[in-house]
């Protein structure tokens, strides 16, 4: 059972398409860039009365900040990185 096991990774190594290549480098870009996306959310730190809806309301129905920005993009990205991770489970 352990030969087939290693006859099939060695199949599956040596056989990878150009797809396959494609997908990974683009899966590793959005991962990359979901990590910069979150490093760069600024720290809300509203503590337990944040947790209870007593956050600051400074935001409510003002121009888009940068932190609105930030999150959107960190929404598509996680969405982009989802999509991936599935697409990523059927060419792979």
């Amino acid at each position: 059972m352990n030969n087939l096991l290693i006859m099939a990774q060695a199949e599956t190594a040596a056989g990878m398409s150009g797809l396959q290549y494609l997908f990974g480098a683009v899966y590793c870009l959005v991962c990359l860039g979901m990590i910069g996306a979150i490093l760069m959310k600024t720290p809300k730190n509203d503590g337990l009365g944040g947790m209870m809806g007593g956050g600051d309301a400074t935001n409510f129905k003002g121009a888009k900040s940068k932190d609105d920005t930030i999150d959107t993009i960190t929404n598509w990205i996680a969405i982009l990185f989802i999509a991936l991770s599935i697409g990523l489970n059927y060419v792979f």
